[in-house]
Formats: structure tokens, C-alpha cells, sequence
């Protein structure tokens, strides 16, 4: 497991590729400039991919490990499945 700082360190293109094959998939929102939000879980810290759908690429990559962070996402995230 990766350190944020560490994380931090590496080009764009090494954290997309751990990301995708190290995060776990947590959840997504848009913001108003049509940035697609992929919020993942590197088991020490998160990751939010800001993808630009009309440039068809990752325009930057945000970095937390702060739980206040998630707020954004906290709506869309359903945990019902865990009490039945």
C-alpha cells in the first residue's frame, strides 16, 4: 500500500494506472464545468479522478485522506444492503 505522499510523487499517468488496478470504486458526481468525479479507495487514502468527457481525458487527480472530504458523495452512497 501506497502513501499519499508517495502517491503525490508519481506522474498523472503511474497514479491512473494505480489507481485502476489498486482503488476500489466508491462512487461519482459531476461538478458544474462538466468534470465526471471517480472517487476511489486506495485503502490509505482516496482519490478523486476529475475526467473531462469533453476532452476525453483525466484532468487532474485530488488526493484525502480527511473523512470530511466524502461529503460530496454521501448521498448517492446506499449501505442498506448492509443490514439485510
Amino acid at each position: 500500500m501506497i502513501s499519499i505522499g508517495a502517491f503525490n510523487k508519481l506522474s498523472k499517468f503511474q497514479q491512473c494506472v494505480l489507481i485502476w488496478q489498486e482503488g476500489t470504486f466508491i462512487s461519482n458526481r459531476f461538478d458544474h464545468n462538466g468534470y465526471r468525479i471517480n472517487l476511489y479507495y486506495t485503502g490509505s487514502f482516496y482519490a478523486e479522478v476529475w475526467y473531462n468527457g469533453n476532452q476525453q481525458k483525466v484532468g487532474s487527480i485530488r488526493t484525502f485522506s480527511t473523512l470530511s472530504k466524502l461529503q460530496p458523495y454521501l448521498d448517492k452512497i446506499d449501505i442498506e444492503d448492509i443490514y439485510h
